[in-house]
């Protein structure tokens, strides 16, 4: 429930690096549930939790700032320090459960898999719009990666893309919206 990498090198360093790749965007991922389950938890108490010392120990040392906040708190940080640098960033909504992903039977690929629930789902488009519509820095919001899975139709799809997009639009009307399609986004 944080960004990679963020144990093995510093922040700056990080978006310095982006920055003279000659990158200007970054797509930073996020699980729906960072904000809608566990946005008040600490990083810390959330690496204790999971017993990630080894990861924690590099927080403490390459980023030790962010330990302390919450979960939306240090999410926010990162994008923050990324603008700071320069780069605008895409909010992608990767996945429901914060885990790795992605497969067609891992309950997160489509509305209304095991762990996908739309409201929840439309819950956390509202809340990340909600945290970032003052900020110029995030230039974009990704409905949900890759959508996918056995249950999928272009009726549903379409019904809750819909939803989707207007959730963050009477939110932030400026944002871009990114869109996926089904079928791992082979399918438009």
């Amino acid at each position: 429930m944080l960004i990679e990498g963020l144990n093995h090198r510093p922040l700056k360093e990080l978006a310095d690096e982006a920055i003279k790749l000659r990158f200007n965007c970054v797509r930073l991922t996020y699980a729906t549930q960072m904000f809608t389950r566990y946005a008040n938890r600490t990083v810390e108490e959330n690496f204790d939790l999971l017993d990630l010392e080894q990861a924690k120990a590099g927080l403490a040392q390459y980023n030790p700032f962010v330990l302390n906040k919450t979960i939306a708190e240090a999410y926010e940080a990162v994008v923050d320090v990324l603008g700071e640098s320069g780069l605008m960033v895409i909010a992608d909504n990767h996945m429901s459960q914060p885990r790795w992903c992605c497969s067609l039977d891992d309950g997160n690929g489509f509305f209304g898999d095991r762990y996908f629930d739309p409201q929840e789902w439309l819950q956390g488009l509202s809340l990340v719009a909600q945290r970032f519509s003052k900020k110029s820095t995030v230039v974009g919001m990704s409905l949900r990666n890759e959508i996918r899975g056995t249950n999928e139709n272009a009726n549903d799809w379409n019904n809750y893309v819909t939803q989707g997009v207007t959730t963050i639009h009477n939110i932030n009307p400026n944002v871009l919206v990114i869109v996926s399609g089904l079928n791992f986004d082979n399918d438009l």
